[in-house]
C-alpha cells in the first residue's frame, strides 16, 4: 500500500458508505480489514478494523517501512482510507 515517509506513528482514517464494514467472515469473529507492517510474507498485523473511524497504529514505523492493507472479503461496501504520518511516540 505505502511506505512510511518518515519514522512515525501512523494514524489511519477509514471512511465507508456503510456504518459497519460488512465482512462475509464476520460471523467467525474475523475483522473486515487488517493493517500490517513489513515486507510481503514477513508482515505482522498491527491493527484490525471493523468500522469507519480514525485509528492510531499501536507501534511506530521506521522511514521507508512498508504498510499494507488486507480487506477480508468485504461485501457491497466502498471503503476509503488515508494515512497521517504522525510523530513517533
Amino acid at each position: 500500500m505505502a511506505r512510511a515517509r518518515k519514522a512515525s506513528r501512523p494514524t489511519i482514517t477509514v471512511t465507508s458508505t456503510e456504518t459497519e464494514l460488512k465482512s462475509l467472515l464476520e460471523s467467525f469473529g474475523l475483522r473486515a480489514i487488517d493493517f500490517a507492517i513489513g515486507e510481503p510474507d514477513l508482515e505482522r498485523v498491527v491493527l484490525h478494523v471493523s468500522k469507519p473511524g480514525t485509528f492510531t497504529f499501536p507501534a511506530n514505523v521506521q522511514a521507508g517501512e512498508r504498510i499494507s492493507v488486507r480487506p477480508l472479503e468485504l461485501a457491497g461496501t466502498t471503503v476509503t482510507f488515508t494515512i497521517a504520518w504522525d510523530d513517533p511516540k
